[in-house]
């Protein structure tokens, strides 16, 4: 099972998100711990802060995966016990470590992309995607934001074909577009 939860900066889609992935994993008989993969660097107090603020939501009860480099995705996913429940947080730094830390082409992101999804629906991962929705105001003028906004579309359509669900928080609210959110 695959869902994509994205949303505006502060919208409630990580909250929503870890919600999600907590009933997956109470569904689950073998009871596996919920894991979640980080994808953001403590890079500045303010990003510090909203880690330590999601870490402290979460509590004791996830093992937490940091990705030290973007493209540790992969191998982070194999390491995660098949039918385990997991959440991903999120594409949008994910991607822009892959192009602008390891200057990757949009190309290659989006087929690493494409096998970290397939290794998650063929392990039969409960796998809960968070991504920000980045694109809905005035197209940006410089060439290097332009390369990612595009790159970002592409990665969440390509999730959200592969997704069973897939939903945007707006204020707090998740509103599903596809799917049954229960």
């Amino acid at each position: 099972m695959i869902a994509f939860v994205s949303g505006g900066v502060r919208s409630g889609k990580s909250e929503a998100a870890e919600q999600l992935v907590l009933r997956w994993g109470k569904r689950d008989s073998q009871k596996a711990s919920a894991a979640y993969i980080a994808t953001a660097q403590r890079t500045d107090s303010e990003m510090k802060q909203r880690i330590q603020i999601h870490q402290d939501r979460r509590g004791d009860a996830w093992i937490t995966y940091e990705l030290s480099a973007a493209s540790d995705l992969g191998r982070v996913l194999r390491r995660i016990v098949p039918e385990s429940p997991v959440l991903l947080d999120c594409v949008t730094i994910w991607a822009s470590r892959m192009l602008f830390e390891e200057n990757r082409e949009p190309d290659s992101i989006c087929a690493y992309w494409t096998d970290c999804l397939r290794d998650c629906r063929d392990r039969r991962l409960a796998a809960v995607i968070v991504s920000n929705d980045l694109n809905e105001g005035m197209p940006m003028r410089d060439e290097w934001t332009q390369v990612y906004m595009r790159l970002l579309e592409r990665l969440h359509r390509l999730t959200v074909e592969e997704a069973d669900i897939a939903v945007q928080t707006i204020v707090g609210i998740p509103l599903v577009w596809k799917g049954e959110h229960r």
